[in-house]
């Protein structure tokens, strides 16, 4: 299961199951 989060600051928060985190830049952030 992924979970994806948006930042103020326009980051993109993917949490993995493995626990592994990714921080990924967007350009335009929704929120």
């Amino acid at each position: 299961m992924i979970t994806s989060g948006c930042g103020a600051q326009g980051w993109v928060i993917t949490v993995h199951s493995s626990g592994a985190i990714s921080y990924i830049k967007k350009r335009q952030c929704v929120n």
